[in-house]
């Protein structure tokens, strides 16, 4: 080895495999390696003990990764806290209803009202989670702000593309990582959706819903465009919060653009659906079917979470 490259690739500080490790970045500054055959010197390898570095030097493993790879440390993540909270609701079937009813499939038909109203539930207390980000993008009086107040959003301030272009772009911009593919979720409420699918105009949701083949949707979804799939839900949450009072106050809707670690989950016990729940009867003439869970939810990385408000042109008052 010339001195020149032996003294740009010094021994490590750490004294366990520092003669690999020096080797190996060696070969890799070298501008030329030559091969010989023959042994030009000789190593000891012991076969009775340890080495003396295995020996001498505490944490030999650890020690050694450090080394023999030069690892990137993972930064310490931002704690935060998720409350668990008991949810649940139940309904008591008695047996007179189960004889005088009609329904050949009474108790199944009430555990699938039940186990819908366990989604509903749960997603509407999510989507009180998603509602507190503060990254939000409003359409106020005609045109895309992020710092407008809520009030400013008029009746006519429906949806634009622009507003998910905005979000999406933002989202690429913070190294977010999408949640399918390339592409981010978009959580969006019907009576918004048919804003956005009927806009008009060259950047507009018509034109490639009407020039590219979309197969494979699944439930829900109502195509992936301009980075974004799009999943309509009754659950976006609405209120009168806009321009007026009263009323004729503009009703507000939230839409949302999320990628991972948008949200955080912890689970005690999964929600799930509970049948022949016991209710204190000397007859044994009631049950209780229902759903419980323990489980909460909190926001987790701020960058992932982008909020729309607008109105909606079929429904933009109470």
């Amino acid at each position: 080895m010339r001195v020149e490259l032996a003294a740009s690739t010094p021994f490590p500080a750490t004294y366990v495999s520092e003669d690999w490790h020096t080797w190996l970045r060696a070969f890799a500054a070298a501008r030329h390696v030559a091969y010989s055959p023959e042994p030009l010197t000789r190593y000891r390898v012991p076969t009775a003990q340890a080495s003396g570095s295995r020996s001498e030097q505490g944490h030999f493993s650890y020690l050694k990764a450090l080394v023999d790879a030069d690892a990137v440390a993972i930064a310490n993540p931002t704690p935060i806290s998720v409350t668990l909270q008991e949810r649940g609701n139940y309904a008591v079937v008695t047996k007179r209803l189960q004889e005088f009813s009609l329904d050949a499939s009474l108790n199944g038909n009430i555990a699938n009202i039940l186990a819908f109203n366990m989604v509903d539930s749960l997603d509407k207390v999510i989507e009180a989670v998603l509602a507190g980000g503060s990254q939000v993008v409003r359409e106020s009086a005609g045109s895309l702000s992020t710092s407008a107040a809520i009030t400013t959003i008029t009746g006519t301030d429906t949806v634009k593309s622009r507003d998910f272009r905005y979000a999406i772009t933002k989202l690429r911009a913070a190294n977010v990582v999408p949640t399918r593919g390339d592409a981010y979720a978009c959580y969006i409420h019907p009576e918004v959706s048919l804003d956005l699918r009927t806009e008009t105009g060259a950047a507009s949701w018509r034109v490639p819903q009407e020039y590219e083949a979309l197969d494979g949707l699944l439930a829900g979804e109502i195509g992936k465009w301009e980075g974004g799939i799009f999943i309509e839900t009754p659950r976006c949450g609405n209120a009168q919060t806009g321009s007026g009072a009263g009323g004729t106050q503009t009703r507000v809707f939230n839409s949302y653009v999320v990628g991972q670690e948008a949200l955080a989950e912890a689970v005690a016990e999964e929600p799930h659906v509970v049948l022949d729940g016991v209710i204190v009867d000397p007859l044994k003439r009631k049950t209780a079917m229902g759903w419980y869970g323990i489980l909460g939810w909190n926001r987790f990385r701020p960058e992932s979470l982008w909020r729309i408000e607008t109105t909606s042109s079929i429904h933009n008052q109470a």
